[in-house]
């Protein structure tokens, strides 16, 4: 009974509970032990290292062709030929608009015409007043002019400069300062640069990307403002919390809204400056095609002339020399003719610009005479354009403007058709010069489209691909394929059961396909990792 009794007082309570703790802990361990192989794929990761997939993926095989390298640039669809029509030296009532937007016009139709009726009569008003002053000339050659003396040093002084000054401006003009080619030629460039500012914003890729990425932040805060709205009962914490969201929603509203209004603001300011740019070089060319350059340098001649007399008239009005007074007489009336003179040749110029006519066949594209209203100098009246033959201009960078060549083969997708839209196309006459802008210079390269689909409308975006470099008879994968590591491109290929991570260098890429110069063989069987769910082990 003694040993039975001592036998049961070994087993005591405390003793029973280290045991049980004991065994908890094998059974920690062993379960540890059990599911670590099956769980560390997950925390690679955190391990380093890539995973390799087992599931939710698909295979592709290692195949042999060709892979070309494009450029591909963004462009819109413009008519070969568009002209806007003013009138350069005619002002007046518009009296025919014999147009309408979407006419079509041969070359040589009435557009629009001014109220020649006025313009005739200024025509008379100024040929009269031309006949006076060369009666009063051809009448002083017969009589002797009254004397007319002037004793001012300062009058003679600055009769000489005015004459120093009109001799001046009359050579310059002679050597070719000033005249309309020169100002032709600079409102020209003006216009290459604001049309080129104005594509450039029309593409702004970055300015897209910003507006993703604040209308992406703007849904987030409004998604996890909402629930807070819905809450029948708040508590004070759920209002202060719904304010927090609110606001931080407004803000990021008010981010977004700025940025548009702000890109909006420099595209309206852009397009002005190409309204204007045009206007002016429409002006200049109007003026050279109607004999502009001869009128101002007869005006100049003139005002050379009358300069002379008042320098002569001076001198005699010092020396009292009645002999000599004549003659400035004479000079003055010589001058008040040649200005007459000109007066008429601007009158007439005038008359003859009166009328628009179209300059080639084509399209109306836009109309802004009213009959009734009055024109003045330089405003467009109408627009035609030659629908007959379209091509698209494509804006490309300084970095890739090397590769290219004129009359290169390219294609071009038509945005508004989707695939449908797919032409083949060449490249005209490459650009001579670019416009700087963001540390980028960019080129308008012009596109020759062929066999375009019906429909095709002026404007239309196009996105253009121009091959720079092929490679025939190659390796290639899908791009997607390719994984990056800080080793350098990798790919996951299949062996029997197994899937091994191998390092691979490439060549051209067309943005689909890839060149593989090393690392794979022809037939070799590729581990793609597709979205969605998936198991994946360690490589």
């Amino acid at each position: 009974m003694a040993k039975r009794a001592k036998r049961r007082r070994l087993v005591t309570s405390g003793r029973a509970a280290g045991c049980g703790c004991l065994v908890l802990v094998v059974l920690v361990v062993a379960a540890g032990w059990w599911a670590f192989p099956r769980v560390k794929e997950s925390l690679l990761p955190q391990f380093g290292g890539p995973m390799v997939p087992t599931s939710g993926s698909e295979r592709v095989i290692v195949q042999r062709g060709d892979v070309t390298e494009a450029v591909t640039v963004y462009g819109s669809v413009n008519p070969a030929r568009q002209r806007s029509l003013w009138f350069s030296e005619a002002e007046g009532e518009i009296a025919l608009v014999a147009v309408e937007e979407g006419m079509e016009v041969a070359a040589g139709d009435l557009l629009v015409a001014l109220d020649r009726e006025a313009l005739s009569r200024e025509v008379a008003l100024l040929t009269a007043e031309r006949d006076e002053a060369k009666s009063a000339l051809e009448a002083l050659s017969e009589e002797e002019s009254p004397v007319r003396r002037l004793e001012l040093e300062l009058a003679l002084d600055e009769a000489r400069v005015e004459l120093e000054q009109a001799e001046g401006e009359l050579k310059a003009f002679d050597r070719g300062g000033g005249g309309a080619a020169e100002s032709r030629q600079e409102a020209l460039d003006d216009l290459n640069v604001a049309r080129q500012r104005l594509e450039s914003l029309r593409n702004d890729a970055e300015y897209e990307e910003r507006i993703a990425r604040l209308e992406w932040l703007y849904n987030i805060a409004e998604v996890e403002h909402g629930p807070y709205v819905l809450i029948e009962n708040p508590s004070e914490q759920d209002r202060d919390k719904e304010w927090l969201l609110r606001n931080e929603m407004l803000a990021r509203q008010q981010d977004l809204e700025v940025a548009r209004l702000g890109h909006e603001m420099e595209l309206r300011a852009a397009e002005q400056a190409v309204i204007e740019a045009e206007r002016a070089l429409r002006t200049l060319d109007r003026a050279i095609a109607l004999g502009e350059d001869d009128v101002r340098r007869q005006k100049l001649v003139a005002q050379v002339a009358l300069a002379e007399a008042k320098v002569l008239e001076s001198e005699v009005a010092l020396e009292g020399d009645t002999s000599a007074e004549d003659a400035i007489e004479v000079a003055k009336a010589e001058a008040d003719l040649l200005k007459a003179e000109g007066d008429l040749a601007a009158a007439e110029l005038a008359l003859a610009d009166a009328e628009l006519v179209a300059p080639f066949g084509g399209t109306v594209l836009e109309v802004k005479a009213v009959e009734g209203a009055m024109a003045t100098r330089g405003d467009i009246m109408v627009t035609v354009a030659d629908t007959s033959s379209l091509h698209a201009i494509g804006q490309v960078s300084e970095l890739d403007i090397g590769s290219l060549e004129d009359g290169m083969a390219v294609d071009v997708v038509l945005e508004a058709f989707g695939e449908a839209g797919r032409i083949e196309a060449r490249l005209g006459a490459l650009p001579r010069y670019g416009t700087y802008q963001d540390g980028v210079t960019w080129f308008q390269v012009p596109v020759s489209l062929e066999d375009a689909p019906p429909g095709m409308r002026i404007g239309m975006g196009a996105r253009i691909s121009i091959p720079v470099g092929v490679a025939t008879d190659v390796l290639y994968v899908p791009a997607h394929a390719i994984q990056r590591g800080p080793e350098g491109s990798f790919v996951f290929v299949e062996d029997g059961e197994d899937v091994e991570r191998r390092i691979v260098r490439t060549g051209v890429s067309d943005g689909v396909r890839v060149e593989i110069v090393e690392g794979l063989a022809e037939g070799e069987s590729v581990v793609v990792p597709t979205m969605g769910p998936g198991s994946y082990r360690g490589g």
